[in-house]
């Protein structure tokens, strides 16, 4: 019981220790200057000028085609798809009240609670924390591998 309690408040410490750092320069920019910087975007908002960002990141090409009447060539699909993980990107970059330091994720990892470690990474969305839920119930150590493996999709910084 004493390791255990040792290990929770390690856990803790290293979790409030490893904050992300201020300094990643999309944090700077506001996310008007993010779209304008950024081609794949351009692209898209140009195409559909009064769709918002919540539209383009559950776009498909049918509701392009619903929404513009043209087919949506591969070019344009693959734009589509850089200009989504893009954006996603940029939000979990500036979301920072999930963020639990990689150091935190870890020892979540090994101590077979990696599930919770990818929910938070990501906000619960998604379905890598259930994944590793279901692996973790399985038996241990192939959650452990899989939220490791999974780690560098996260931005821990």
């Amino acid at each position: 019981m004493k390791k255990i309690a040792i290990m929770f408040v390690l856990m803790l410490a290293c979790m409030s220790v490893s904050a992300p750092s201020p300094s990643n320069k999309l944090q700077n920019n506001t996310l008007a200057a993010f779209i304008a910087s950024d081609e794949n975007i351009k692209s898209i908002k140009a195409d559909m000028p009064n769709v918002t960002i919540e539209k383009i990141l559950t776009l498909t090409p049918k509701k392009y085609k619903e929404i513009t009447g043209k087919k949506l060539g591969i070019k344009k699909a693959i734009q589509l798809k850089l200009a989504q993980k893009k954006i996603k990107k940029y939000f979990r970059k500036n979301n920072t009240s999930g963020d639990i330091g990689s150091a935190g994720y870890i020892i979540l990892a090994i101590l077979g609670l990696g599930f919770i470690g990818c929910g938070i990474a990501t906000d619960w969305t998604g379905n890598d924390w259930i994944i590793c839920l279901l692996l973790s119930l399985c038996c241990w150590l192939p959650g452990v591998i899989y939220a490791l493996v999974k780690m560098p999709d996260y931005d821990l910084s």
